[in-house]
């Protein structure tokens, strides 16, 4: 909730931290999946912030919806989707975002 208040305060998404990642990415890497980044995902405002379809590890060629399969975060997985995040992106390893979700799920 602190991120959609400040986000309708007029805070601006599109800053980056020391790192050069906008507050999605970070939320996204830290596996947060309690509405911060959703409220960074509203209909118009993620490809304001940032391309949704951007490699954001270069390690593993992970999308933000990779690390999201990954974190196991459904509802900012679905933000994603919604915002226009493409589920047949490959990473490194050749894994789409399915598959990520699939392999994370039998690590259980």
């Amino acid at each position: 909730r602190t991120t959609e208040a400040l986000v309708q305060a007029g805070a601006d998404p599109r800053l980056k931290n020391k790192a050069g990642r906008v507050p999605l990415e970070v939320a996204v890497m830290e596996g947060q999946d309690d509405g911060s980044a959703v409220a960074l995902l509203g209909p118009t405002l993620a490809q304001k912030v940032m391309e949704v379809n951007t490699v954001v590890d270069l390690e593993t060629g992970s999308t933000l919806v990779h690390l999201t399969a990954l974190h196991k975060m459904p509802r900012t997985t679905e933000a994603l989707v919604q915002a226009g995040a493409d589920v047949t992106i490959k990473d490194c390893a050749g894994r789409v975002p399915l598959g990520v979700a699939v392999l994370v799920s039998r690590l259980d």
